[in-house]
C-alpha cells in the first residue's frame, strides 16, 4: 500500500479493514468477551469506565486487569508474528521518577502516543471456525521494553494497537490455549482514524 513516504493513508487503512472483514461475518470486534475472566472488574470497573474511554481516549477498551504475560515457551516472532516498528518520536514509559512512569502510563493508556497499525486475521490462512471463536492479541516488547503480554479481550475483528518507542512483535492466540493463530498488519498511520483501539 503506498500513503506518503511508504505508509498506508487512513483511506487505505479503512479499505484494509474492510477487506479483513469480508471474508466471514464477524461479531462486534470489541464486544467485551475476556479469558481469563475477572469478575469484578469485567462486571463493574469495565462498564463505569466506558463513559471515560469514549471520551478521553477514543473508547480503548483495554485495561491494567486485561494484560497478562505470556508464558515462556511462547516465541511469538518465531510462532507466525510479525515484528511492527516503534514510533521514534513517541514518549518512554521510563522515567526516573516513580511519579513520572505512572503519569506516562496513564497518558499511554489513554491513547497518548501518535502512531498505530491495524492488525487482524489473515483471512487465507485462518478457518470459518477460528474467525466465529476469535482471537486474543499478543506482543513481545524490543530495546528498552521487556514486556511479553497478551490481552485477555477476545476480538473477532481487526483491531488498532498504538505504536510506542521501541519495536515491537505482535502476535495472536486462540481464546481459550494457547495456540497461535496467523496474522496481518499494516501501518503506521496517525491513531485517530476511526478504527477500534485495543
Amino acid at each position: 500500500m503506498a500513503g506518503q513516504e511508504g505508509n498506508p493513508t487512513h483511506e487505505e487503512a479503512l479499505q484494509l479493514w474492510k477487506f479483513m472483514e469480508s471474508g466471514e461475518p464477524m461479531r462486534h470486534p470489541w464486544k467485551h468477551e475476556t479469558n481469563p475472566r475477572h469478575k469484578f472488574h469485567d462486571n463493574i470497573t469495565w462498564p463505569l469506565l466506558r463513559p471515560v474511554m469514549n471520551t478521553f481516549a477514543q473508547g480503548k477498551i483495554t485495561h491494567w486487569w486485561h494484560w497478562n504475560n505470556l508464558p515462556e515457551e511462547i516465541d511469538l516472532e518465531k510462532q507466525g508474528g510479525v515484528l511492527l516498528a516503534g514510533n521514534k518520536e513517541s514518549f518512554s514509559l521510563e522515567a526516573d521518577l516513580h511519579a513520572m512512569r505512572v503519569a506516562r502510563r496513564i497518558a499511554m493508556s489513554l491513547g497518548g502516543w501518535d502512531e498505530a497499525y491495524i492488525i487482524g486475521p489473515d483471512m487465507e490462512k485462518t478457518t470459518p471456525e477460528q474467525l466465529s471463536e476469535g482471537w486474543r492479541y499478543a506482543f513481545e516488547g524490543r530495546a528498552n521494553d521487556p514486556r511479553r503480554q497478551y490481552c485477555a479481550i477476545i476480538v473477532h475483528g481487526p483491531i488498532r494497537i498504538l505504536a510506542g518507542l521501541d519495536d515491537f512483535v505482535v502476535g495472536s492466540l486462540k481464546p481459550f490455549s494457547m495456540e497461535t493463530v496467523p496474522i496481518k498488519s499494516v501501518g503506521p498511520f496517525p491513531h485517530r482514524a476511526g478504527l477500534p483501539l485495543l
